[in-house]
């Protein structure tokens, strides 16, 4: 699968709006706390996440073929209306061969990882792209508790 900057830079912000919205949907919280919220549960859902070990290519399978796929068009939704639900996400190139996933949680969060991380190695400079790096609220200290302010 191939993906050239104009997808991504439409992808990326849409995956991390309908992450969000899933995640906050049952939740009457401000602007902060919804990013709070969302940069606290990338935290966990990548905390066993492994780039070091190489991948490996026992599987034979090529469903869509042995070329890659120059991905033109990107679509991702709620699988649902209820909170936490999984979302869909459909890759496709022009002459429509393409897939659709439903994506856990977890699989959400490493798909965004991955594509926001090998965006910036491609050094595309797209504007608007999140930090790889999980983005911390700023604490408020009330004696010795430490509380992000929401």
């Amino acid at each position: 699968m191939l993906v050239n900057p104009r997808v991504a830079s439409r992808l990326i912000p849409n995956l991390e709006r309908c992450i969000e919205a899933q995640l906050v949907a049952d939740k009457p919280l401000s602007q902060a706390g919804k990013q709070a919220l969302h940069a606290m549960n990338r935290e966990v859902a990548l905390s066993g996440v492994d780039y070091e070990s190489i991948f490996r290519e026992d599987s034979t399978s090529t469903p869509l073929g042995e070329e890659p796929l120059l991905i033109s068009q990107a679509d991702v939704a709620p699988a649902g209306e209820h909170a936490g639900a999984d979302l869909v996400l459909k890759l496709a190139t022009r002459q429509g061969k393409g897939f659709e996933v439903s994506m856990a949680e977890q699989l959400q969060h490493g798909f965004a990882d991955l594509l926001i991380k090998t965006c910036q190695q491609a050094e595309w400079g797209l504007q608007g792209a999140p930090s790889a790096e999980v983005a911390r609220p700023t604490p408020t200290h009330l004696g010795c508790l430490s509380l992000p302010v929401f």
